[in-house]
């Protein structure tokens, strides 16, 4: 078959990205969503599960994904969370609420709604990352499938920036216990997403994830010095963050 005007115009508009040209890539990807809108609405007695209806709403939920990056780039934080969380939306009504691609779009709203201060946003959204990650993990398990190195590393890698940004969260709600909890089990699931990605060679990911370690290294050692736990035991937080300096 061939292609329509939203992949038409997806595939335009990522080209546009490429060149760094955000502002007319932000306008096609603007289109290429309402196109595929419109393509559902005209298929022939389209239904939730018919492969064409699916096929227009993964189109649109592309193309919400990217004008949010598109948005990021130009600045306009809240405007990329709004398509961000419309992208959201429509990949859980394809992928249903367990699936890794969902959990890592929860992480990025997540991320943006802490740099923009709207904590109780940013909490409501990593519980409900959290919980996605929880779902997928059961769903894989009840069906019996095999992860790869790989994708047990990204999940990992989701649920460490999860947790480590409620810690966060927790710790300015004044919840310095809670936090620790939160950051302690974070910690190790970074430590091992990073070592993975080391041993793959994504050297793109590998500067992202030492920093997701020392961020979650220096929140936990925050908290140990808060809590007045032993001396030995924050010596041993504090001499792994150094060595990653």
């Amino acid at each position: 078959p061939r292609p329509g005007k939203a992949e038409k115009t997806f595939l335009t508009a990522m080209n546009s990205l490429q060149k760094r040209k955000y502002e007319e890539a932000e306008d096609l990807f603007k289109k290429s969503a309402q196109f595929a809108v419109a393509e559902v609405k005209d298929a022939p007695q389209a239904s939730s599960t018919s492969s064409i209806d699916q096929e227009h709403k993964e189109a649109f939920s592309s193309a919400m994904m990217m004008l949010g990056f598109c948005l990021l780039n130009q600045g306009k934080v809240n405007e990329a969370i709004d398509a961000y969380r419309k992208s959201l939306t429509a990949w859980e009504s394809l992928l249903g609420k367990g699936n890794v691609k969902v959990a890592g779009l929860i992480s990025d709203i997540v991320e943006l709604l802490f740099s923009e201060g709207r904590f109780d946003d940013a909490t409501k959204y990593a519980v409900r990352g959290l919980n996605s990650i929880k779902a997928w993990k059961e769903k894989e398990k009840a069906e019996g499938e095999a992860l790869t190195s790989a994708q047990s590393s990204e999940i990992r890698g989701h649920e460490a920036h999860l947790l480590v940004r409620l810690g966060a969260l927790k710790e300015h709600a004044g919840d310095s216990a809670g936090a620790l909890k939160l950051v302690t089990r974070a910690v190790p699931k970074a430590r091992e997403h990073t070592r993975v990605v080391a041993d793959l060679q994504l050297y793109d990911e590998i500067e992202r994830c030492n920093s997701l370690v020392k961020t979650a290294l220096s929140l936990q050692s925050a908290l140990l010095k808060k809590k007045s736990a032993p001396a030995e035991e924050i010596a041993k937080v504090e001499a792994e963050l150094a060595a990653l300096k």
